[in-house]
Order: C-alpha cells, then sequence, then structure tokens
C-alpha cells in the first residue's frame, strides 16, 4: 500500500482514489483529499464511505464499475466545477474485482473557455445576421472563409452560382476576371492595410460593391485573416 500511496501522489494535478467494493476509501492522493477539503471542509479518512461526500447518484456509477465496467465522463461538481473522471474496477493478484479506481482531472477552465468561445460565436453569428443589406465575410490568411453571413452567401451565388462554405478558398468560387483583383485586395489587408474600395464583382451577374476590409488580429499581434463589410451600390 505503501508504493500505491507513493506512485498517487507522484500526480499532484489528478485526484486519485481507491474504494472497496462497499465505496468505502481503501487509498486516496493528496490532490484528491484537498478536493473534498475545499468542498466540504472536512479531510476524508480511510475506511470512510465516499458517499458521504460524493452524491448519492454515484452510487449507480460505483455499481457499473463493480460489473467490470471502464469508462470516462464528464461531470459538474458541487462547487460548479468541472471534472474528467476515468473509472476502473480494482482487481487483485487473480483478476477478481475488489474496489473502484479512479483518476479525475479538474477541467473547470477547458469548460469555461469552451463555453466562452461557444456564446461568443452565437454573438458573431447574430451580429453579421443583424442586417440583410450588409454583406460580412472573414478570410484566413489562405483565402480560406472563416465565417459569412446569408447576404453574402445569396451575393456569391447570385453572381458566381456557386455555394460559399466555410473552409473553402474564396478564391475558387469567383470568376476568373475577379481573382486578380481579389488577391491584391486581401494580400494588402494581410499585409495590415485597412481599405475602402468599391468594384464591380461576378462572371454571372454584375453587382457593384463598396467595401471595408480590415486586418483580424491573434491575442499576440499576428494577422490572422480579414474581415469585411460590404453594401451593395447597384
Amino acid at each position: 500500500m505503501n508504493n500505491i500511496q507513493s506512485i498517487i501522489n507522484c500526480t499532484p494535478n489528478v485526484s486519485i482514489f481507491i474504494l472497496d467494493k462497499d465505496f468505502n476509501y481503501i487509498t486516496f492522493n493528496d490532490a484528491h483529499s484537498q478536493e473534498i477539503f475545499r468542498d466540504h471542509n472536512v479531510y476524508p479518512k480511510i475506511g470512510e464511505n465516499i458517499l458521504k461526500y460524493f452524491r448519492p447518484k454515484y452510487k449507480e456509477t460505483f455499481t457499473k464499475i463493480l460489473s467490470g465496467e471502464s469508462f470516462s465522463e464528464i461531470d459538474e461538481g458541487d462547487a460548479n466545477d468541472f471534472w474528467e473522471s476515468n473509472w476502473s474496477p480494482y482487481k487483485n493478484d487473480n483478476g477478481d474485482i475488489i474496489g473502484i479506481v479512479c483518476f479525475a482531472q479538474d477541467i473547470t477552465e477547458k469548460v469555461r473557455h469552451q463555453h466562452e468561445i461557444e456564446n461568443q460565436a452565437s454573438l458573431l453569428e447574430a451580429v453579421i445576421e443583424c442586417s440583410n443589406e450588409v454583406s460580412i465575410f472573414a478570410l484566413d490568411t489562405d483565402y480560406k472563409l472563416m465565417a459569412f453571413n446569408k447576404t453574402f452567401a445569396k451575393s456569391i451565388f447570385d453572381m458566381h452560382e456557386v455555394e460559399a462554405k466555410v473552409g473553402v478558398s474564396m478564391i475558387s468560387m469567383i470568376g476568373y476576371d475577379d481573382i486578380e483583383k481579389s488577391v491584391t485586395l486581401f494580400d494588402q489587408v494581410f499585409a495590415g492595410e485597412s481599405t475602402h474600395v468599391v468594384n464591380e464583382w461576378g462572371n454571372i451577374t454584375h453587382q457593384i460593391w463598396s467595401d471595408r476590409m480590415s486586418p483580424i488580429y491573434s491575442k499576440d499581434g499576428k494577422i490572422i485573416g480579414l474581415a469585411c463589410i460590404g453594401t451593395r451600390i447597384k
């Protein structure tokens, strides 16, 4: 047991515990002890039943593991935190299941960051769809579409009879006559220049647009794309 204790305490960022078949603690590491103290203001003890600290719903989880199942799950904790837990049966040298092993990692920041990204994406979608009169699109530095609104998609289809898709190169969607002037404009913006131009576009139907383009910067100041807001003049 001392060897097990030494091993599990080598991973301070992972909460580890082992239970017997009655859900009582066989052992746990310092990270798990601190987790319980943070949530319940008391340290767990060897021999205590974990359901003293865990919600009753975990009894069903423990029963599944004792039947031989191993699995991972993400769950929200009592302190509005999120944990990714890896559950496995604890076996003796003969292969008999004698308990439960859990390795759990706090992924709260990762989950919250993902939620923030999703919220920002929803906000961006709402913003770019707020006007039927304005065409909005964003490209990465390989000229591939990162985002666009319905007005842009309709104009591309009307002018070139192609369907706009995220991840597809803008250059592959437009007519030959538009490629050279498009690349010239895009490269100016990728070089750090914001620009306002009025141009005629299209090979199926011709439209005149007033377009404002600006670089998109990463947090470290690197240009990662461009954004364009356009208004049709004719």
